[in-house]
Order: C-alpha cells, then sequence, then structure tokens
C-alpha cells in the first residue's frame, strides 16, 4: 500500500517537474529580442526617420497608435500560429493587457482594440536583417496583400501599407 502511494507521487512530480524544467530554459537568442512578459515590456520603434515608437493618448478603444516619443510599453505575445508563414502574435499593452494594437474597422489606420474578439489584433512577425515587420493578418486577407504597420515618421497615426511604399517606414525594433 505505501509503496503504490509513493509510486503515484513519483509520477506525479515527475509530470509537474517536466513543464517546469521547460519554463526555466533559457530564451534562444532570437526570442530574446521580443518582450514576452509585461515585466519584459519595451517600446516598439521605427528604425529609420524620428525613431517614434507606437504610442497612444490614452487606452480607451478605438484610440489612434501614433507615432510618439517615448512610446508605450508593448507585450508581444505568441499565439501559436503562422500567417503567411510567419509565426503569430498579439502587440498588447502592458499598461492594460486586454487592449491590442489592431487595424481599425477601415483596414487603414491602427487603433486600440479588444485582444480577446477584437477585429485586426493579429499580427505576424516578418524578421528581416535583425529588424521587424509586423503584417497585420485581416487586412492583408482583405486586400490579398501583405500590409504592413508602417509609419511616416512625422508623429502622426500609425496605418497600413505595402512592403516598400514611398515615404513609408515599415522596420521596427524592440527599445
Amino acid at each position: 500500500m505505501i509503496r503504490n502511494a509513493v509510486r503515484a507521487t513519483t509520477v506525479l512530480l515527475a509530470t509537474l517537474a517536466v513543464p517546469a524544467v521547460i519554463f526555466a530554459a533559457p530564451l534562444s537568442a532570437s526570442a530574446a529580442n521580443k518582450p514576452l512578459s509585461a515585466s519584459a515590456a519595451n517600446n516598439l520603434c521605427e528604425t529609420n526617420g524620428n525613431n517614434y515608437c507606437l504610442g497612444s493618448a490614452d487606452l480607451n478603444l478605438y484610440t489612434a497608435v501614433t507615432e510618439s516619443k517615448p512610446g508605450r510599453n508593448l507585450i508581444a505575445t505568441p499565439l501559436g500560429g503562422t500567417f503567411d508563414g510567419f509565426s503569430t502574435y498579439l502587440l498588447q499593452f502592458s499598461a492594460d493587457a486586454t487592449k491590442c494594437v489592431a487595424s481599425a474597422d477601415n483596414l487603414v489606420d491602427i487603433v486600440i482594440h479588444p485582444c480577446n474578439g477584437g477585429s485586426g489584433v493579429v499580427w505576424a512577425k516578418d524578421s528581416i536583417t535583425g529588424h521587424i515587420r509586423w503584417i497585420n493578418r485581416e487586412v492583408s486577407q482583405h486586400y490579398n496583400q501583405d500590409m504592413y504597420l508602417s509609419g511616416a515618421s512625422n508623429g502622426t497615426p500609425y496605418f497600413t501599407a505595402p512592403l516598400r511604399q514611398t515615404g513609408v517606414y515599415q522596420r521596427f525594433d524592440w527599445v
């Protein structure tokens, strides 16, 4: 009887130890360049132009996401899926993780939507030469081409645009 109890306890502890080891493993170098928790949250900023970051006047739903200095702290939360071969994420505000960076209903502007069930909240991370381009899944599906998080580098609201549109900045880094 005691032997069965010891055996059951050992199996239970071993089962719990495997996830603990997985979570304790260090992040790979590629995973280390994106915030995954509120404690690691940082600003997501353009790498060209005036180095503006994603910000907003407040965290109310449907508020425009604008080029700001400094920006708001964000959390890149992996969704476990892919879009066009790139891993998908939510870009959550660390001050209120129920709110996400999203495409507006007009499929152009970037605004704040609820993360749970909000439209336009899924972003695909295209990492290029050490920088990040963010593809909005909903807008891309609507226009049948990849549409990227974009800024004009002049302090105005962010928007979506096709890759390499003239006068548009689409490369970002965590700072």
